[in-house]
């Protein structure tokens, strides 16, 4: 009899598309940089030079420019220096959570302004930000705890070079409990965003509160599946609401204050870009 015909190859791995980068709201621009932050960007931006002799680096550089989220990387990173706030969807996989900050992270060191660049990136538990520190470190070829750390209750990695902080939602809400202005930080980050919660919802209100009280500051929304045009609308075009003080807001039962009208009830379906 004849030979059975072979088995077909196996189909390539399908990867995530990218994601799509909504923007509203028009920033200042960036203010000149001290003496402190210029040499602080400096070391960064040498740092980042030497790596480029390192095997174990550019490997994991060529892993993370075949991810599914690079092909959005200009335009996120264009629509950051035009805008105060930018919502990312993208489906789980294409890269966008160890991503996202790395492409804010580099492209301040690359322009000399790594000294200036402070991202906080929350995350919705203690795992996730401890696994996503870890990875990111990884990928950076760096110790965790150095450029990349992480905050969570009762414990932390980080040091005074950290420049990209992963934590949970609660760690941010009480920094700004402490420091209502968030001093220092440049980009706010927050990763599944559609993960509603008392505590996920009122740190939008508190950060759009913010948003009004520092202009420069950037906001990043991320999720999987999220209702794009909902949260741009709500951090950009509905009119914003007045400051007012964090201590007052957080003795509140959490509810969302008039002049800011809440945000309905996740499950939309993701917008088409």
């Amino acid at each position: 009899p004849p030979a059975p015909a072979p088995p077909p190859p196996p189909e390539p791995p399908q990867l995530a598309p990218p994601p799509l980068v909504r923007a509203s709201r028009v920033p200042p621009p960036a203010a000149a940089l001290s003496a402190a932050e210029q040499r602080a960007s400096d070391v960064m931006l040498a740092a980042e030079r030497k790596k480029e002799s390192s095997s174990k680096w550019r490997e994991m550089k060529r892993r993370r420019e075949a991810l599914p989220a690079a092909a959005k990387k200009e335009e996120l990173l264009e629509a950051l220096r035009t805008r105060s706030v930018v919502v990312v969807s993208g489906e789980t996989g294409c890269g966008k959570t160890t991503q996202v900050p790395q492409f804010v992270l580099d492209d301040a060191i690359a322009n000399g302004r790594g000294g200036a660049c402070s991202i906080i990136c929350t995350q919705p538990r203690r795992i996730s930000a401890i696994g996503v520190s870890e990875r990111v470190a990884a990928e950076r070829d760096e110790p965790l705890g150095h450029t990349v750390g992480y905050s969570i209750r009762l414990e932390s990695k980080r040091s005074s070079a950290t420049r990209l902080l992963f934590c949970t939602t609660g760690v941010l809400l009480r920094r700004l409990h402490a420091d209502g202005g968030l001093k220092g930080v440049s980009h706010v980050i927050v990763d599944e965003v559609h993960e509603r919660s008392l505590d996920g919802d009122f740190l939008l209100i508190v950060l759009r509160d913010l948003l009004v009280m520092r202009p420069e500051l950037r906001l990043v929304l991320m999720s999987a599946t999220l209702n794009a045009d909902l949260f741009a609308s709500y951090f950009g075009l509905s009119p914003p609401a007045p400051p007012r003080a964090l201590s007052a807001a957080l003795a509140s039962s959490g509810a969302p204050p008039p002049e800011a009208e809440p945000l309905p009830a996740a499950g939309a379906p993701e917008v088409a870009d």
